[in-house]
């Protein structure tokens, strides 16, 4: 029978009952207790149980989602690349007043400047929840010819700016004057605790332990060297960092204590101090509602030290929003899910099937159809079924004919052509007109027709949602060049002490690639706030809030060509908005939609060439690209006390900068990079055709090209920027997740003519008889018996119903609409289908029939079809009722 050994009782007792009579029979005296014998049967025991204990931590490490040790679980997830996260803090709104006396006399004063410090140490409870500010917030008194002007700013080091100060002057009750800010505060305490490295050893491998009580939502560490030096603020990473750093190193883990470990990089020694801010935030239990709660509860504690002399200083608060966004972070549990999830996924999609999953489960409709799929390669046409606000676009694929180019004065139907390189561009806006040729078996196709032609019914015109570029080597590229998108922006440091900055958070760009008169024009927007508690030197109260000087505040745009900076956009203010205290900037450039070959893009108007006031006309990165944003503040001859060497005064001429100072800059970080075209050539292009017609002029034939209904494209393009922008960073991440694949990208057609629906009805020799419906926008009649119907909920009814029921493949019965009304709709008495188009109501059964797929030419030419059905016409009889 087999032996369970637990631990060293149980071991001691199998050697004396098991082991020992074997060798030493006859002997009946406790041998576990005497001379030699004893002392060696007490090392095995403890030698085997080291063992087993051993091999338990170790078989846990191997699957550290069943360890018990919080340590490693959160150690694997560092070295597996899976991503925790610390509880994230609730955040609210605060007023806060200090008294504008306070400032004047316990500030400090340099020249016509002073400074007072509101610490982010500060201790704020409101009803027994612990509040707290993420920055330092300096106020700044500036002496100006009608008395100060209070500005305040956080002060930079460790705000994220998600959100900015809005200052306003005040009076209390007492009638002293205040300056009161809106912050917003964050639910969480600091604690901080120093200690001394006493064990280098210890600090090197296992680190010193700094404990916290409630949940973790981030620290910093500093260092100092010897008692006498200034505290350094450390750069962290894992102890597991593969990469060389000079950063501290930390470890943590869910029993509430984080390890600080040494980097010898950082050269710290035995009694150096290491001083570790802790985040504790409550996470969800530190939601309040203020309307839960008596305000009055609230209270403002300032951080004083040595550098502070605010003895007397008090700072009034009230709370004026719920806490929202708090939440607990990863649990154990949690990351232990994560790793299993991380180690079973397959990140690879090598079916149809698997595209199609992967396709719906982040956007619309999807069907795959196989270009080829044998050994050596697997390509794929993947047709969208495209959506916009839960409606079906109308639209479609189709070929499209393009006049050739003759010479340099006739381009044909292209609306830019480089003859150098052979590069050809139709910009998105332009209209497009559907031939349908008399032989069944020619493919029909579309032509480019001026815009003002006049429409014929019967007939349909297209838009195309992208530019196309047409390459020396015939193949067409789509860019979808609509841009409404806002970049977000951080405070980058800038090498000037100017009292006054503009807080923003981000730039709009702007432009309707399908609009009649500026489709060629970028619009970049900029909106912020002064820091200060009002306005006055810029707008005049008595003039209702007009802005006094247009020019008092430059907003100015540096804008790179290989990632270095090449132009700049001038931008004054544009508005002013009493009521938010908003300064709007606004400017714009030109494009002639030309792309290089090295992927730029030409800009033919409105940059200015950096450190002149010249016309740049020339190409910019126009993808993942990065910009600057910085405002300079008319000052007169006071400008030059806060002149400096900020580089933005090396890229605008002098005559620009005389009489500004700077006052603060702005950057998009990586996270934010911005793009002026959305490429899809990554996953798809289409190839081009030349055809003769005289020897030296060929036209353009373009196999599939994605088109939208005209009227719907011109009106509605520019609000679907988000449903192509996501469209292109799904589709695009099939390069990633796919296995040699080759992907056309395609629309669903859902406007023109239908191929592949039939509709079946009436009788004839006692067959059903079965037709093509002809069209994919039929127009559908029903009468309706009842009192108080509303139509318009009736009509929505049956259109979201053909919308979400109809599948490629499948069958819709007219039928089922009709009963489902009956049933749904109490107010309904009964309903009637009465026909579609030109059928009659016997016509109640419509099919979609896919085509067999055995040849290329139909490969090709197949384009799967949808039903979009928006007109729906009611005919309500109440005298029934």
């Amino acid at each position: 029978m087999a032996r369970k050994l637990i631990d060293r009782r149980d071991i001691l007792e199998d050697i004396l009952t098991n082991i020992s009579p074997i060798y030493f029979p006859g002997n009946d005296h406790d041998k576990n207790l005497t001379s030699l014998y004893g002392w060696l049967h007490m090392i095995a025991a403890k030698s085997i149980e080291d063992t087993v204990t051993l091999e338990q931590q170790r078989a846990a490490d191997y699957c550290p989602e069943l360890s018990p040790s919080a340590i490693h679980v959160r150690e694997t997830a560092h070295i597996r690349g899976v991503t925790t996260h610390y509880a994230t803090p609730g955040k609210c709104f605060a007023i806060i007043g200090v008294l504008k006396r306070d400032i004047l006399t316990k500030g400090t004063q340099d020249r016509n400047i002073i400074t007072f410090t509101i610490d982010r140490r500060s201790s704020i409870m409101h009803n027994g929840v612990p509040f707290s500010l993420e920055d330092d917030i300096v106020i700044k008194a500036v002496r100006r010819p009608r008395g100060y002007v209070y500005a305040a700013a956080y002060g930079g080091e460790y705000a994220t700016y998600e959100s900015y100060i809005q200052m306003f002057d005040n009076v209390d009750e007492f009638g002293q004057e205040l300056v009161t800010m809106v912050v917003q505060l964050y639910q969480f305490e600091y604690n901080i605790q120093e200690k001394t490295v006493t064990d280098y050893v210890r600090f090197l491998y296992d680190g010193i332990p700094y404990d916290y009580n409630n949940k973790l939502a981030g620290f910093e560490v500093y260092y100092k060297r010897t008692p006498v030096d200034e505290y350094v603020r450390a750069q962290k990473d894992h102890h597991l960092t593969m990469e060389t750093t000079s950063g501290i190193y930390y470890n943590d883990d869910d029993d509430n204590i984080i390890y600080i470990l040494n980097n010898p990089v950082l050269n710290i020694g035995t009694n150096a101090m290491i001083k570790v801010e802790i985040r504790e935030t409550l996470g969800t239990d530190g939601n309040i509602v203020v309307g839960d709660v008596n305000n009055t509860s609230t209270t403002f504690s300032l951080y004083r030290d040595g550098a502070y002399n605010y003895s007397g200083v008090n700072v009034a608060i009230a709370m004026i929003s719920d806490t929202t966004g708090a939440s607990d972070g990863d649990s154990i549990s949690d990351i232990k899910k994560l790793l299993i999830d991380a180690k079973v996924r397959r990140d690879n999609i090598t079916t149809e099937h698997d595209i199609i999953t992967y396709i719906n489960d982040r956007d619309a409709n999807v069907q795959v159809i196989k270009k080829r799929n044998d050994i050596e390669d697997r390509r794929y046409y993947m047709y969208t079924l495209l959506r916009y606000n839960k409606e079906i676009v109308p639209a479609t694929t189709k070929r499209l004919h393009l006049k050739g180019i003759t010479n340099a004065l006739n381009i044909g139907d292209f609306d830019r052509y480089n003859q150098t390189v052979d590069r050809k561009v139709l910009r998105a806006y332009s209209k497009f007109k559907l031939v349908i040729p008399e032989d069944p078996d020619v493919e029909e196709y579309a032509v480019k027709v001026p815009h003002d032609e006049e429409e014929i019914d019967g007939e349909f015109y297209y838009t195309c949602p992208f530019m196309i570029l047409v390459n020396d080597y015939n193949i067409a590229s789509l860019y979808f060049t609509s841009v409404n998108t806002e970049i977000q922006l951080t405070q980058r440091p800038v090498a000037s002490i100017f009292p006054f900055q503009m807080i923003c958070r981000g730039v709009q760009i702007y432009r309707n690639a399908h609009d009649a008169e500026n489709y060629d024009i970028y619009r970049f927007t900029v909106t912020g706030t002064m820091n200060t508690s009002n306005d006055l030197e810029l707008v005049d109260e008595e003039n209702e809030f007009a802005v006094k000087d247009y020019d008092a505040i430059k907003c100015y745009i540096v804008i790179r060509h290989d990632n270095t900076p090449a132009a700049y956009l001038e931008m004054n203010i544009a508005s002013y908005d009493q009521g938010t205290r908003e300064f709007t900037f606004t400017g714009t450039m030109k494009t002639s939609d030309y792309i290089t070959e090295t992927d730029k893009l030409e800009i033919v108007d409105g940059l200015r060439r950096v450190c002149t006031d010249t016309n740049y006309n020339s190409v910019i990165d126009f993808k993942d690209g990065f910009l600057e944003v910085y405002f300079m503040y008319k000052y007169g001859e006071e400008a030059a006390e806060f002149k400096s060497s900020d580089l933005i005064f090396q890229q605008l001429p002098p005559e620009k900068t005389e009489g500004y100072a700077l006052m603060c800059g702005y950057y998009n970080n990586p996270m934010h990079p911005y793009d002026l075209l959305l490429e899809y050539n990554k996953f798809t292009s289409c190839p081009v055709t030349c055809v003769p017609v005289t020897e030296t002029k060929f036209d353009f034939s373009i196999g599939e090209v994605p088109f939208i209904e005209y009227n719907y494209g011109i009106a509605h393009v520019i609000d679907m920027y988000d449903t192509f922008e996501n469209m292109r960073g799904v589709y695009g991440s099939l390069l990633k997740l796919t296995t040699d694949f080759d992907i056309s990208l395609k629309f669903t057609a859902t406007y023109g003519i239908s191929k592949y629906i039939t509709v079946t009805g009436g009788r004839k020799d006692g067959d059903d008889v079965v037709e093509n419906l002809h069209d994919l926008n039929p127009t559908f009649y029903f009468k309706v018996y009842g009192a108080g119907v509303d139509i318009s909920e009736l009509r929505n009814f049956i259109y979201e119903y053909l919308r979400d029921t109809y599948i490629t493949g499948g069958t819709v019965f007219m039928s089922n609409i009709c009963t489902l009304i009956e049933e749904q709709f109490p107010r309904v008495r009964s309903i009637k289908y009465m026909g579609v188009n030109n059928f009659d109501a016997s016509f109640q059964e419509f099919t979609y029939t896919m085509p067999e797929f055995n040849s290329v030419d139909i490969i090709t030419r197949f384009v799967p079809e949808q039903l979009n059905v928006t007109d729906i016409r009611i005919e309500l009889d109440e005298t029934m009722s």
